[in-house]
C-alpha cells in the first residue's frame, strides 16, 4: 500500500494554486444565507456546514450536489466530487495504516 506517497501527493496538490480558501469567496454569504439557513436548504445541520466550511469534515457527494443547486454554482461544486472522493479514500487508507490494520 502506497499510503505515504499518496498522502504526500495530496498535500502537494492541495498546495497548488486554486486550492486556497478566499474569505471573500463565500457563496452562502453572497446569496444572503447564513449557515443555519444553508444547512436547512441542503438538508444538513448547521454544525456540519460549519465543519465542512472549516475543513474539519469531508463533504459527501450529495452534499456537494445540493450545495451546488442551492447556491447556483453552475456545477462548480458538483464538479469537485471526484477530487473530494480521492481525499475521502486517502483518509480511509491513512486511518487503516495508522491503526496498524
Amino acid at each position: 500500500m502506497a499510503v505515504d506517497g499518496e498522502l504526500r501527493q495530496l498535500r502537494t496538490e492541495a498546495d497548488e494554486s486554486g486550492w486556497e480558501v478566499d474569505p471573500d469567496d463565500e457563496w452562502g454569504v453572497a446569496v444572503g444565507m447564513r449557515a443555519g439557513d444553508f444547512g436547512k436548504a441542503v438538508g444538513y445541520g448547521e454544525d456540519l456546514v460549519y465543519k465542512i466550511e472549516a475543513g474539519k469534515r469531508i463533504p459527501r457527494p450529495e452534499y456537494l450536489d445540493r450545495a451546488d443547486e442551492v447556491l447556483g454554482a453552475g456545477g462548480l461544486l458538483s464538479a469537485m466530487k471526484e477530487d473530494v472522493n480521492k481525499v475521502r479514500e486517502a483518509w480511509g487508507d491513512f486511518v487503516t495504516y495508522a491503526s496498524g490494520n
